[in-house]
């Protein structure tokens, strides 16, 4: 069955399961008490274009396609064929139908995925961890771990918390550094394999914390990531020494760091900023933070940069630029896309000599954009019509 009582409700009436049959009555009522009730729209859009049936509803479209057209069923199904078991109360039932309770539509299927509170690594205060190269717990060969928790952050993300095999021990991975996720359950007979950079710290005993974003049918590991149940050991980790970047010892070189992100490009980055931010060491480094997002309600890790910015303002300045917020959005920061005007608003100009650095973590359109492929070691795009040379730009 379906990981979602939505789903699952779905199933159900389209496999001709209808209220008619007491058996199935009762599913049918607490599947519909997870379920809100149509717009008009969609209801007037189901009644003259029935949706092609699915053994899975899983796409927020035809999510909303399939609840209207229950909506229709089950009101012309009451209508024409009141129940008659004596367990189906028929006030409750007409209730049920004019009153659907309403509900945030799940864009993927979460089940066990904890919605109460934000996780401690996306509210806590930035943290200095830092352990030199070598010393992770996870090794080249991969380990499976076990799926703690799942918490929902927005409409497409969340922080998976995994155990760590050495429940008394830090993951000691080095800073800057990142993990490899694999599986061989999401497409037959192959591997599966995508990197993340853990969120927590090494302060942290026991676990680390990953911050995901679903993106559906085109992210194969996030979308995995997001269905696998509490308790699945069906992701194993490892660790390599090509994951380890640009080293929190070498911090000291820089005056102001200017970093620009894209979307899931801000887990490295929170991962410099503890240290940057965390230790007394570095309080003279200035942190300009210039990320890009598309929408208000999607920023990933927004709570905790705004945060880190209020509690360490002297030395941290968060700029967010939408790219595609709605025009009658009540949002007032910046929209467009990261340009080189956006850059010379909130930057010095490019020198030689002053200890200015240009970190860039992005999805690869980003990369190409503003500084060239992230394996290139030259500088192109946007930083270099800046002036911006190569030994200034780090590409994460």
């Amino acid at each position: 069955f379906p990981q979602s009582r939505s789903s699952y409700f779905f199933h159900i009436i389209f496999h001709g399961l209808c209220m008619s049959q007491p058996r199935c009555h009762k599913l049918l009522l607490s599947a519909a008490a997870a379920t809100r009730r149509p717009s008009s729209t969609a209801v007037a859009a189901a009644a003259s274009s029935p949706p092609r049936l699915v053994s899975t509803v899983t796409s927020p479209t035809a999510t909303t396609a399939l609840r209207a057209h229950f909506f229709l069923l089950t009101r012309q199904q009451y209508q024409s064929h009141p129940p008659s078991h004596p367990h189906h109360h028929h006030h409750h039932y007409r209730n049920l139908l004019t009153t659907l309770p309403r509900r945030r539509p799940a864009t993927a299927r979460t089940m066990s995925t904890s919605t109460t509170k934000l996780p401690s690594t996306l509210t806590g205060p930035p943290v200095a961890a830092y352990v030199a190269p070598g010393a992770c717990q996870l090794t080249s060969d991969p380990t499976p771990c076990r799926l703690v928790s799942r918490t929902a952050v927005s409409e497409t993300s969340s922080v998976l918390r995994f155990a760590l095999p050495q429940a008394g021990l830090p993951l000691n991975l080095a800073t800057c550094a990142c993990l490899l996720a694999q599986s061989s359950s999401i497409v037959p007979g192959d591997t599966t394999t995508r990197p993340y950079t853990p969120i927590s710290t090494n302060a942290n005993v026991g676990y680390f914390d990953l911050l995901v974003k679903n993106y559906g049918e085109q992210g194969l590991m996030s979308r995995h990531l997001h269905e696998i149940e509490i308790g699945s050991t069906d992701i194993s980790f490892f660790h390599i020494p090509f994951n380890v970047k640009l080293q929190a010892p070498e911090f000291k070189r820089y005056k102001q760091v200017l970093m620009l992100i894209g979307g899931t490009g801000v887990t490295p980055m929170i991962q410099a900023l503890h240290e940057l931010l965390g230790n007394p060491a570095n309080k003279d480094i200035k942190v300009t933070v210039l990320y890009g997002s598309r929408v208000a309600n999607d920023i990933l890790g927004q709570e905790l940069l705004d945060h880190w910015a209020q509690l360490h303002p002297d030395q941290l300045t968060v700029h967010h630029v939408l790219s595609h917020e709605p025009d009658d959005s009540p949002w007032s920061g910046g929209r467009g896309y990261i340009d080189p005007d956006w850059i010379a608003r909130v930057f010095p100009p490019a020198t030689r000599d002053d200890g200015l650095g240009v970190w860039v973590c992005g999805p690869p359109p980003m990369y190409k954009a503003l500084c060239g492929p992230r394996d290139e070691k030259e500088v192109t795009g946007v930083l270099a019509e800046l002036g911006f040379a190569a030994e200034q730009v780090y590409k994460y």
